[in-house]
């Protein structure tokens, strides 16, 4: 009987990881995007870390605690803003959510701004 509850919760799991994965929005941006010099005119020549990098449902920070997110949900609000949900987990396996707006300066320029933590960070897109 315990064998048999064991798989069940495993096979209750795995199905939750699986939906977790499914749900993903790809980012409005793309590419690497630099914290150094973001008031700076144009793409970035050279992006010496820290830097942020998206790829479709998958955001890399280099900048603080948490350097892996996939992105839950995106809501565009207006054609350069955006409210984004990403998920993230830490170790031991703690899985959390970060809530945030995405604006779009121009094509070289994006500035995000988690309400939660009163942040606003600016960012400029790498060469």
């Amino acid at each position: 009987m315990a064998r048999s509850h064991a798989l069940m919760l495993a096979i209750i799991a795995l199905a939750q990881v699986a939906a977790g994965s499914a749900r993903a929005d790809i980012y409005p941006v793309s590419g690497l995007w630099t914290y150094r010099n973001p008031a700076a005119p144009g793409p970035a020549n050279s992006c010496d870390k820290p830097t942020m990098q998206f790829v479709g449902n998958h955001r890399w920070d280099g900048w603080g605690g948490v350097p892996d997110y996939r992105n839950v949900a995106v809501e565009q609000t207006d054609p350069t803003s955006f409210v984004l949900n990403d998920e993230f987990l830490t170790w031991p396996n703690v899985r959390g959510n970060v809530f945030y707006r995405l604006y779009l300066i121009d094509e070289d320029h994006i500035q995000i701004y988690i309400p939660m933590a009163g942040t606003t960070i600016r960012l400029r897109r790498c060469v």
